[in-house]
Formats: C-alpha cells, sequence, structure tokens
C-alpha cells in the first residue's frame, strides 16, 4: 500500500468517525478545529486504523497524534 492509498484510508476512518467530508480534510486538522473530535472520538479513530493497517500504536504514539498529518506519519511508519 503507497502513502497515497493509506491516507485515502485514514481519510476515510476521519470521515466517517468525525462526521467531516474527507475531502475537507486537511493535513492541519486537529481537535482544535475540528469540533468532533475529542477523546472518546480520538480512541475510535485510532482503534479502526489498528484494525485496518493491523498495526498497534503505543502510549507514546498515542500522545504525539495532534493533527491529522500526524496520524499520516505515525501510521506510514508502522507500516514501513
Amino acid at each position: 500500500m503507497n502513502t497515497t492509498q493509506i491516507r485515502e484510508n485514514i481519510n476515510k476512518i476521519i470521515e466517517s468517525v468525525l462526521k467531516i467530508d474527507k475531502n475537507l480534510i486537511k493535513e492541519t486538522d486537529s481537535p482544535e478545529t475540528i469540533s468532533e473530535w475529542n477523546s472518546l472520538s480520538h480512541v475510535i479513530l485510532i482503534d479502526k486504523i489498528e484494525k485496518l493497517f493491523l498495526i498497534s500504536f503505543n502510549f507514546d504514539e498515542l500522545i504525539e497524534i495532534e493533527t491529522v498529518l500526524d496520524l499520516y506519519n505515525i501510521t506510514e511508519y508502522k507500516l514501513k
């Protein structure tokens, strides 16, 4: 799976969990810019990403995730 495919899949998850059109998602989006992105939805996002890509995030990685770009980068790193 290439970078574009990974990001498209993450955007689909973001769209379904946060109820935001995947075409409107920006790398800089965060809980500060998306009101639906709260602690519970964050856990759901992580869970769906882990299940889709068959990866697992450790605690340090979880607290590093502050933006959509962070989600992309950590997921891509895990898949290498």
